[in-house]
């Protein structure tokens, strides 16, 4: 949970740099957070921007473990409150986030 919620509280900050620190280090990945990134800063209004910043981040109850080193997370936001999931994975003892399976674009940033 602290990876995904370290990584959802980038992402809605804004802060891409911090967002890809918790990220699976791949191609499909990388490419992901940068359509995000890219509109964030290009095509989100600034009264979004704001509300996403001082959004809170709500984990609902069917967060499930798939197995030892994988849980698909379940949550939403407060400015959105539009339900959503993350895979967050265990590499080398650490927890990232695997965008390949979480996020297919629906708008501009991850909800």
């Amino acid at each position: 949970m602290d990876a995904a919620s370290k990584f959802l509280r980038a992402a809605l900050d804004g802060d891409y740099k911090k967002a890809r620190t918790y990220l699976v280090n791949d191609s499909t990945n990388n490419q992901m957070i940068d359509i995000y990134e890219r509109d964030y800063n290009n095509s989100l209004p600034p009264e979004d921007k704001k509300a996403y910043k001082t959004a809170s981040i709500r984990f609902l109850k069917e967060t499930h473990e798939v197995d030892d080193s994988t849980t698909i997370v379940h949550y939403s936001n407060s400015h959105k409150n539009r339900p959503d999931s993350l895979k967050v994975v265990r590499l080398n003892g650490q927890w990232f986030i695997d965008l390949n399976f979480t996020f297919q674009p629906k708008d501009s940033i991850p909800q």
